[in-house]
């Protein structure tokens, strides 16, 4: 099965523009059964990379958004090539019923691609320290899961056509999103990343 996945968008030491991906990603999705095919954020056109129908696209994360997406508007982090490529990919999939994998940054991404926006998770109720891991409601249980993220959503910037599958129901933040009519599935948390409690890893993957 062929699966796109996207890429960092940086600068190395020479100052050339550079794409990253993590190798986290590769084993976990190729343990999935997948073959992972890169896009760079520097192409011209996704197009040829759908000429042959990918089973998957996968939007990673890393990175924060540009300041327009956030409630309230706020500085971000510009990322052009990425977010141009992102949402390039993301219409294309979606009008050809390719199903989307959206994880931390790109789930933040969907969110507000479909009308929704994001926030800084300052002041939250119950403080989340990165590198921690915390729990979330999914469906009927009890999960822990890894928590390496500044922003997220809020249920009530949740855009109109996704629906929460899992929650921090201390902050009443969205850490998982689905809608069967787009066949998207978002993770605020990293599923590629580990989690030290094995139940609730294992839970998530499949």
């Amino acid at each position: 099965m062929k699966a796109l996945i996207t890429q960092r968008e940086g600068v190395d030491k020479y100052g050339s523009a550079v794409d990253s991906l993590e190798s986290n990603y590769i084993k976990y999705f190729e343990g999935l059964g997948y073959n992972l095919v890169p896009v760079s954020n520097y192409i011209s056109s996704v197009d040829y990379l759908f000429e042959e129908l990918p089973s998957l696209l996968i939007l990673t994360g890393g990175g924060s958004l540009p300041g327009w997406c956030y409630e309230p508007v706020g500085s971000g982090v510009d990322s052009p090539c990425r977010d141009r490529i992102e949402k390039a990919l993301f219409d294309k999939a979606i009008q050809l019923g390719v199903p989307v994998v959206a994880i931390c940054r790109g789930m933040q991404y969907v969110n507000v691609l479909l009308g929704g926006r994001i926030s800084v998770l300052s002041d939250l109720s119950v403080p989340r320290d990165i590198g921690k891991e915390h729990p979330i409601q999914w469906e009927k249980e009890i999960l822990m899961v890894n928590n390496y993220h500044n922003d997220g959503i809020f249920l009530n910037q949740l855009a109109d056509g996704l629906y929460p599958i899992a929650m921090d129901v201390d902050n009443d933040v969205v850490e998982g999103f689905i809608s069967l009519e787009k066949r998207i599935l978002g993770f605020q948390f990293h599923p590629e990343r580990s989690i030290s409690d094995l139940s609730s890893g294992e839970k998530i993957k499949n």
